[in-house]
């Protein structure tokens, strides 16, 4: 599901995806079309879940000039790579959540980027 919200929040448009049609690739475009659909030019924030955290998904927001906020669980990682996330990257400490950066790659065209991302992270 898509769903476009004014700035106060108030619901302007939907988009809902058929149960097996992966959103990923069609973000951008639906967000394009529903931005159009009611003539909007403002600033776009795009929050979404983990399922849509992808490097592409990341570069496209970056690209396309979208603020955004996206989930990424870390349970499920290994206490290693846990560890690393939270220890190697220059993170400052703030009671129960860290926040620092890192550089992002596009796996999925083995390219490097220049894009940094920052990250909040909660527990």
């Amino acid at each position: 599901m898509s769903l476009l919200l004014g700035a106060d929040m108030i619901p302007l448009n939907i988009k809902i995806f058929l149960r097996n049609q992966s959103e990923k690739p069609m973000l951008y475009k639906t967000i394009r079309d529903m931005k159009n659909s009611i003539n909007i030019s403002e600033k776009t924030i795009q929050i979404a879940d983990k399922s849509l955290n992808t490097a592409n998904n990341i570069i496209e927001s970056i690209e396309s000039r979208y603020e955004y906020i996206f989930g990424k669980s870390i349970k499920k990682m290994s206490s290693e790579d846990r560890n690393k996330l939270l220890k190697d990257l220059d993170f400052d400490i703030l009671k129960s959540y860290k926040l620092g950066e890192i550089d992002i790659a596009n796996r999925e065209n083995f390219q490097k980027s220049s894009f940094r991302l920052r990250i909040f992270i909660l527990w």
